[in-house]
């Protein structure tokens, strides 16, 4: 008997404390406590009936069978004591207005909206529309411009291990070919001879040379045809290079080189050992000297130069590729750089919104160098005065075909087309009401 005393006088001590604590406890009311998972619940809701598009058909179909469908499809999805009301909603501009008429709408009650309910917008397009990405052309003054990729396979290159020439051309093209109007593959010497002396190739049509972009994919090295006469007293393997650099300043061209020092060798059977012949500084003074529109030197001047520094994207850079899609690799490991005298020499502008890698100690190791005129010998760049385009990406390592893309974007910016519709009436809108019954 004393023990169930014990026990009776225990019961009431922990009763007496829980009320106590309920005294100076909030408990919510049912409305509130429930209200905050509603509107997830909804875009829940609509976003797994429109897993496999039922969703968006039935958006769109004057059908009944299909709307009962999705009405019986949202009641299995909520609880007993949770209403709804899902209208699909059509976008109307042809009245010059933007108009919303409701098309259609399913619902579990009728009456007056429950106090604390939540809704939820969700935007389906017509399963008839066709949608898809448009790549703009890049244009210089709305005018189309011409890709050529010296893709010269009589030349050598100094990265074996990344395959032949064409494989490297091969892969320049795939990349990039989509933002231009045409493509040209200059597939030998002789046909590179006859672009820098300011000709179209033979077999070539619609190509134009004014404002073209001309990529170098075989690294440090000008792939040289023999026969280049620029009255060069420096020897005859410098030729090349000077008169590309004046075919760039003439025509306004812009040409990149693909990876490594530029200039520092050329290529070509009959040259050097296995075809290749370093010129070290001789060949880069010899293509700024073109470009500049100077008689062909020497500055005897150091323009290239190793850092340690890993290379660094740009934010702008990082922009481009998140807004074209063109991910690269990871920063390189270590880079080559073109010194900043190079830029007061010979008439050279960049800047970090130019840039594909964020500056270094002695200049920037990928950027997009603009050559200008210097009409009122200020040595100030005017964006009137331009007169050709050098872009380098000075790395030793495997190049990145995409890299030398978001440098190109960079440049020219080319428009991108999201969509492309082909009806009208693609939009429509669904509004998904939900709330707790007796949560008031």
């Amino acid at each position: 008997m004393m023990k169930m005393v014990e026990a009776l006088f225990v019961v009431a001590i922990v009763t007496g404390a829980m009320l106590g604590v309920l005294n100076y406890t909030f408990i919510p009311s049912p409305k509130e406590s429930s209200s905050k998972g509603l509107e997830d619940t909804a875009l829940t809701i609509l976003r797994s009936l429109d897993e496999d598009n039922r969703l968006t058909y039935a958006a769109f179909s004057e059908d009944n069978t299909d709307h009962a469908a999705i009405q019986r499809a949202i009641e299995s999805a909520v609880p007993p004591n949770i209403v709804f009301n899902m209208t699909v909603i059509r976008l109307d501009t042809s009245s010059g207005e933007l108009k919303y008429t409701p098309q259609w709408s399913v619902s579990n009650f009728k009456g007056s909206e429950p106090t604390g309910a939540k809704t939820i917008t969700y935007t389906v397009t017509s399963p008839k529309v066709t949608v898809s990405g448009l790549r703009g052309k890049i244009t210089v003054g709305g005018i189309e411009i011409t890709l050529f990729i010296l893709n010269c396979t009589d030349a050598m290159t100094w990265f074996p291990a990344q395959g032949s020439v064409s494989d490297i051309a091969k892969g320049v093209k795939d990349q990039l070919s989509p933002w231009f109007a045409k493509t040209v593959l200059i597939n030998n010497t002789s046909d590179l001879k006859t672009l820098v002396e300011g000709n179209i190739p033979p077999n070539v049509d619609d190509a134009i040379l004014k404002n073209a972009v001309v990529i170098n994919p075989l690294g440090g090295t000008y792939p040289y045809p023999i026969g280049i006469d620029t009255n060069d007293p420096h020897g005859d393997q410098v030729n090349l290079a000077y008169a590309m650099g004046r075919a760039v300043n003439r025509f306004n061209l812009t040409y990149m080189c693909y990876v490594g020092y530029p200039a520092t060798y050329v290529g070509n059977p009959n040259t050097g050992i296995a075809g290749l012949t370093m010129l070290e500084r001789k060949c880069l003074d010899a293509y700024m000297y073109g470009i500049d529109n100077q008689t062909l030197g020497s500055t005897g001047k150091e323009y290239r130069y190793s850092e340690s520094n890993p290379g660094t994207y740009t934010s702008v850079a990082k922009e481009i590729y998140t807004t074209y899609g063109v991910f690269p690799g990871l920063n390189q490991p270590n880079i080559f750089v073109l010194g900043k005298s190079m830029m007061s020499d010979f008439h050279l502008y960049t800047n970090d919104a130019l840039a594909v890698f964020q500056q270094e100690q002695q200049g920037y190791p990928g950027a997009i160098y603009i050559h200008y005129m210097d009409i009122n010998n200020n040595n100030q760049y005017d964006p009137g005065e331009t007169k050709g385009v050098f872009f380098n990406l000075c790395f030793p390592q495997t190049p990145d075909v995409r890299i030398t893309t978001i440098g190109i974007l960079q440049q020219y910016k080319p428009q991108i087309y999201r969509t492309k519709f082909t009806e009208k009436d693609t939009i429509r809108f669904i509004t998904l009401i939900l709330a707790q019954v007796g949560a008031n």
